[in-house]
């Protein structure tokens, strides 16, 4: 196994088990009666800012991990130019659908009905703000891709024979 997807995969893993502990961390705590039955002000319970309190240390372990990880995905992806930026890029956007629902009830507590559109406008516009980032990314780099997927294919056709490639004339 290549060195790069032996280093990636054990990043991966060790991801996976702080996000897991967090997980069983913030359900115990949830759990607990005597942290559930605090509130604060605007009725939000403690167990609520606790869990946004791991959700945000989730969000920034997620964050460093995709910064960590970057130049790995740009050697085990060689075929497509600038993997890394278009996988951070891809990460920072589901990220941004779990910060919108880690948030969301917080912000509604305080807020109210009246300014949720604000919000989810915020969020509207990052999420707008990063798709279009990976859409230039594809774009200023699909002439690459294009003759790097034909050269592959290349490839492939003249070590397997496949019959198919051959009305193709590769």
């Amino acid at each position: 196994m290549n060195d790069h997807i032996r280093n990636y995969i054990s990043e991966f893993v060790r991801l996976f088990i702080l996000v897991l502990v967090l997980y069983f961390l913030n359900n115990f705590i949830s759990w607990l009666p005597f942290i559930s039955a605090i509130t604060t002000f605007r009725d939000i319970s403690l167990s609520a800012i606790i869990s946004l309190i791991i959700s945000l240390v989730a969000l920034f372990m997620i964050i460093e991990f995709s910064l960590r990880t970057k130049e790995l995905v740009d050697n085990i992806l060689g075929l497509i130019p600038k993997a890394g930026k278009l996988y951070s890029f891809i990460i920072y956007l589901c990220l941004c659908l779990f910060v919108y629902s880690s948030f969301y009830n917080i912000v509604f507590a305080f807020t109210g009905e009246d300014w949720i559109w604000a919000y989810q406008s915020v969020f509207i516009a990052i999420t707008l703000f990063i798709a279009a980032k990976i859409a230039l990314i594809v774009y200023e780099n699909s002439a690459q891709m294009s003759k790097n997927f034909v050269d592959l294919i290349s490839k492939f056709h003249k070590t397997s024979g496949w019959f198919i490639f051959n009305k193709w004339k590769i």
